[in-house]
């Protein structure tokens, strides 16, 4: 059973023993004679189960108290409440505790399972992830064999005695002019001159063919730089067309770990690309990350009184305020779109409308259903403990509710609703993505009407925001959803 901790008077109300001690209890089967009679015991092991408490001081304040429980694996979830809550008032009834046990009721008993049985969704999701699995070992075994082994071996074909000209060198087997205008018959590679304006357009990493590749009378003599220059004409091997892999190669490559991790961690700024909008995605992910660290670790805090000091502080405003650190994010997805349309719309292009919804929702949809596979199903089995959810973080909202991520829907629907409540955000800057071509063709053949549209939708904004928050009572700060969320519950 937990014991009361240190930390009482600074709210820590949290009593949960330990559970790993609890769950690695294992009691044999004993069998015992009786009067000669044969009576068995044993064979159980240790159920941990979480009780909850709630400690009355007056009708306006009543503080929640989680109590940990050691008990057989043999008792019952429902019958465990029930003797636990027969044995509280036997207790109550003894005339000198009576009055004092009578602000102390249990409110619920909640027993942790062994082990999380799996499901056919579960199952399901497993296969499809070792699937994915499977192809990012294939995809990555297969694109270091081509770049590793078979482009090293090619390279070398067409290595020199001189380090570092592999990528600029043609083999000649022609024999060539010298100076004085007499020919030399050596096939020896000599380097070529690529810098031909005519050759703009080819790479520098270009081979000739070994045999018949420079015909003495295409190639002429640089005297400046001797070097042979090589017309434009001539028929040259790229390194990439060295080995051209299928449908079936492309598809692997693109599960490649070492091709895309190498997108991922590339650093370099793409061409008139906004430099400044990146360091207000940090500042804004690191605001988004500090108030999230606060809200929902909240209801686990040893301290909760504590924290409840650093309300009063001005400082402390930047996380009471963090959900304002959203709003620059929708700023930057208007941002960056009406840049890119502006930007195509000066160089006199046309906006292909039909390719514009389909590449958002295929670049996004995916692994957004990926992860809420992950989340809903697979999360579960990854760990165990005391406040550990064994019917997931989710629940069964995504079992039922799922349909409306995939429709970008989803932040319609309250928070006990809602799968994966996080991802309201996705949904909402979709929407956003979907009406915004509306403005952005209006703005560009009426500029003026557009900024008097943008301005009445602004006050239309604000206004209906503040009604709303005056008629809910809705503060301006972080809101803890205890309906949502019955971890919250218990703390509030």
């Amino acid at each position: 059973m937990g014991k009361p901790p240190s930390g009482i008077f600074k709210g820590n109300f949290m009593w949960i023993g330990s559970y790993k001690e609890c769950v690695d209890v294992e009691v044999p089967q004993v069998a015992v004679n009786v009067s000669d009679i044969s009576h068995v015991f044993g064979d159980f092991s240790g159920q941990y189960c979480l009780s909850n408490w709630g400690l009355q001081f007056s009708k306006a304040v009543s503080i929640p108290v989680t109590v940990g429980l050691c008990l057989p694996s043999s008792c019952k979830n429902d019958a465990i409440q029930k003797e636990v809550s027969t044995l509280w008032k036997i207790i109550g009834s003894s005339s000198s505790l009576k009055r004092k046990m009578k602000s102390v009721s249990l409110s619920s008993v909640t027993c942790k399972s062994h082990s999380i049985p799996w499901k056919a969704a579960d199952i399901v999701a497993l296969v499809l992830y070792s699937f994915m699995g499977a192809l990012l070992v294939v995809g990555t075994s297969y694109d270091v064999i081509i770049k590793l082994i078979f482009e090293k071996t090619k390279q070398k074909q067409y290595s020199t005695d001189e380090p570092g000209q592999a990528d600029s060198l043609v083999k000649c087997s022609e024999p060539t002019p010298d100076h004085s205008g007499s020919e030399n018959n050596s096939s020896v590679p000599h380097p070529v001159d690529l810098s031909n304006p005519e050759c703009d357009n080819t790479t520098n990493t270009l081979y000739a063919e070994s045999e018949g590749s420079i015909s003495k009378q295409a190639a002429a003599l640089d005297s400046n730089q001797h070097q042979i220059v090589v017309p434009c004409t001539e028929k040259l091997i790229s390194k990439e067309t060295l080995y051209s892999p299928g449908i079936i190669g492309k598809i692997l490559l693109c599960f490649s770990v070492y091709a895309n991790g190498a997108k991922i961690l590339d650093a370099t700024p793409p061409k008139g690309h906004l430099g400044c909008v990146h360091g207000i995605r940090f500042l804004s992910m690191t605001w988004v990350i500090l108030g999230h660290t606060y809200a929902f670790g909240y209801p686990f805090f040893e301290n909760t009184l504590e924290g409840l000091k650093l309300v009063d502080k001005w400082t402390f405003q930047v996380i009471l305020q963090g959900t304002f650190s959203v709003d620059t994010f929708f700023l930057l997805s208007g941002l960056l779109i009406t840049y890119l349309y502006l930007k195509e719309i000066n160089k006199g292009g046309k906006i292909n409308w039909i390719y514009f919804y389909v590449h958002r929702f295929w670049r996004l949809t995916p692994p957004f259903m990926l992860l809420l596979a992950f989340d809903a199903v697979l999360w579960k089995h990854l760990g165990s403990g005391p406040y550990w959810p064994e019917e997931g973080m989710e629940g069964t909202k995504c079992s039922k509710y799922w349909w409306r991520n995939l429709l970008y829907i989803n932040n319609m629907w309250n928070a006990t609703e809602m799968c994966m409540g996080w991802t309201w955000y996705l949904a909402n800057d979709m929407q956003f993505y979907i009406i915004s071509p509306l403005f952005l063709a209006f703005f560009n053949s009426h500029s003026i009407i557009s900024l008097i549209i943008v301005g009445a939708l602004m006050i239309t904004c604000w206004t209906s925001t503040g009604v709303l928050s005056s008629i809910h009572e809705i503060t301006a700060a972080i809101q803890l959803d205890k309906d949502a969320d019955p971890n919250v519950a218990q703390r509030m």
